[in-house]
């Protein structure tokens, strides 16, 4: 029996959603070919080669290593002893500033983006507040061009959701799927052919910075999820609402995602109190 069958074979038994077994499949096939490649034995030293080789974030690299683990553990290998994750398990990011971005800065962005997948991917983003990972995701019956809708698949125990998408977006998806010669059940790929990873995603948007000529500090993919939720709020969309749409379990998140500046505060409270939007006698 393969590993990939082992895998699948206690996935099974332990009944994990098709999400689930999607996520433990790719980092599975992908650790796998790395080693293939390079002939090396699956071993501890192999699992530090491949996290090294990874272009992800440090946050993204302990996900992996965690996924490994469990790899391993159904594998029957050898893994870190206590003392070696101690020094060896990728540390989790440190929290950094949340990065929001205008709509002219988005647009900034979306210009600057030549490739059509990296539109969609971009827009995408910024219309549904979908994670990366989401996007990369997307399969084509996802997306219902009569009803202008897209399936937002879960991660990270969210609520399953579907978006409205906008009519200039649902047009951009239907004349790239109508375009493709291939039978790829993927709903976006690259400029390759090849399914999106979140890796071609961090580097196309690093790329994408520069040549838009936006020096924001921590700008990324998560920033348009961000965005998105505070765009909302500011157009006053109730914070429940939000917080379905944003397929979170706890209203509390929405308070973190969402980013306001004093002023912005202090004008809505200008227009809102009822002593203050009074007229002046």
């Amino acid at each position: 029996m393969s590993y990939l069958d082992r895998l699948e074979e206690w996935m099974e038994v332990r009944g994990l959603t098709d999400v689930s077994r999607r996520l433990f499949k790719w980092v599975a096939r992908d650790f796998l070919k790395f080693c293939r490649e390079r002939s090396l034995k699956l071993s501890k030293e192999s699992v530090l080669s491949y996290l090294s080789w990874l272009n992800v974030s440090s946050g993204s690299r302990l996900w992996y290593w965690r996924m490994l683990r469990k790899c391993f553990e159904v594998w029957g290998l050898e893994w870190f002893t206590p003392v070696e994750e101690a020094r060896y398990k990728p540390k989790p990011p440190e929290r950094i500033s949340r990065t929001i971005v205008s709509l002219e800065d988005f647009n900034r962005l979306y210009e600057a983006a030549e490739e059509t997948w990296l539109k969609l991917a971009l827009r995408i983003a910024a219309e549904t507040g979908a994670r990366r990972l989401q996007i990369a995701m997307m399969r084509r019956e996802h997306f219902n061009p009569r009803d202008r809708t897209l399936y937002i698949p879960p991660i990270k125990r969210s609520l399953d959701r579907v978006e409205i998408l906008s009519e200039e977006l649902a047009s951009m998806l239907k004349q790239y799927l109508d375009s493709r010669r291939d039978r790829h059940p993927q709903l976006i790929l690259d400029e390759k052919g090849e399914p999106l990873t979140v890796e071609k995603m961090n580097s196309e948007m690093a790329s994408l910075k520069k040549k838009a000529g936006l020096n924001i500090r921590h700008l990324g993919w998560h920033s348009l999820r961000r965005s998105w939720a505070t765009w909302l709020y500011q157009e006053g969309m109730r914070e429940l609402e939000i917080q379905r749409l944003g397929g979170w379990k706890s209203p509390q998140m929405v308070s973190i995602y969402v980013g306001l500046t004093t002023s912005e505060t202090l004008q809505r409270e200008k227009q809102l109190h009822p002593l203050k939007k009074q007229p002046t006698p």
